[in-house]
């Protein structure tokens, strides 16, 4: 019997590649699987109503709203959607590089995406940006207030145009704040750097520059912008900071207390006879830098990030809260660190410079 080379090799080749085909497929399979796994995985999810999730898909880079009563999506290829504000229905989507508005509780979108930017609904309104302008729609769509405001940039400081208690930080092309009540009037002129959401309905915290002041109600300042810092107190009043001070009052400018600060700590100084070189003090005995402290008669106090030096016995402040470091180095003497002019200063106990090191 003659054996057919040839017919065995074609035989054996059409199985080798059917083997083959079938291993390819197999991985692209597996492969198409393990992509679909990856990315059904959601990075996050953001809960918009009782019944209806945002989940975002982090490797799609896309957001879906999922009906957990019904278990399935209901809508798809969003970029991104906003929580909605407290009593409301509509919140703020992102498609395309375009916002509109949807329904948080049917997902169902009211406004579809057209504008620029777009905020949350307050008191009745939402500001939206189209041609580089912003104006107020309602929940129709229709323009409440024209659009002839500036949007500007505002070098990471962003502004959220949201109506409280009728009236609403508004910038002008430069990005300077004023405030425009419900007509669309200017009631505080633009020309500060930011203007806080009002406090108790009435009070405003005005920045402008590095300094502080404070509105009441009628727009006029209480406290006027020379303040490092203003906030608000968890007890009654505000809280000023000024010159390495800080202190608490009332609306009215009535000071309720006159010392305030974010902590204090003992202040200890090192035993021996020390001397001071450029880089350290070290002992005259031995000239090494090993040594034990005492205790003072001082205590360092902290207001935000800045130090400075009281006693201990009665609270008098030695040195203002100015400085970025203070150590003590005898029973007499202070070095303090100087972060504005990047220097030491030799301090006694009556705070004054004795030495600039």
């Amino acid at each position: 019997m003659k054996i057919n080379i040839r017919a065995i090799w074609r035989i054996v080749w059409r199985l080798l590649l059917s083997l083959l085909v079938i291993v390819c497929v197999v991985i692209i399979t597996i492969i198409s699987v393990k992509y679909r796994e990856d990315n059904s995985e959601y990075y996050f999810d953001n809960r918009l109503s009782e019944t209806l999730y945002a989940h975002f898909y982090y490797n799609l880079n896309e957001t879906r709203v999922f009906n957990c009563e019904t278990n399935c999506y209901i809508l798809n290829d969003l970029q991104w959607i906003v929580k909605a504000a407290a009593n409301d229905s509509l919140t703020v989507f992102c498609r395309d590089g375009k916002r509109g508005f949807l329904n948080v509780n049917t997902g169902e979108i009211v406004i579809p995406e057209q504008y620029q930017k777009a905020w949350v609904f307050s008191e009745g309104v939402a500001a939206v940006v189209m041609n580089g302008k912003i104006g107020f729609i309602d929940s129709n769509n229709q323009t409440v207030l024209p659009f002839e405001y500036d949007y500007a940039y505002r070098n990471g400081m962003p502004i959220d145009y949201l109506f409280r208690d009728g009236y609403c930080t508004m910038t002008n092309a430069r990005g300077a704040c004023g405030l425009i009540n419900k007509a669309g009037n200017w009631v505080v002129e633009p020309k500060y750097d930011c203007i806080w959401t009002p406090h108790e309905g009435k009070y405003r915290i005005v920045k402008d520059g590095d300094k502080y002041g404070l509105l009441n109600e009628n727009f006029e300042f209480i406290f006027p912008i020379e303040y490092e810092y203003i906030e608000y107190s968890n007890i009654k009043g505000v809280l000023l900071t000024k010159d390495g001070y800080k202190w608490r009052a009332d609306y009215d400018g009535t000071v309720l207390d006159a010392f305030v600060y974010d902590n204090s700590e003992y202040l200890y100084y090192p035993i021996g006879d020390w001397r001071y070189t450029n880089e350290a003090y070290y002992s005259d005995e031995d000239g090494s830098n090993d040594h034990t402290y005492n205790l003072s008669n001082y205590l360092t106090y902290r207001v935000y990030d800045k130090f400075g030096i009281i006693r201990r016995d009665n609270g008098k402040v030695i040195i203002p809260a100015l400085y970025n470091q203070v150590n003590m180095l005898s029973p007499t003497l202070f070095e303090v660190y100087d972060g504005m002019d990047n220097k030491w200063l030799l301090m006694d106990v009556q705070g004054n410079v004795i030495d600039n090191k």
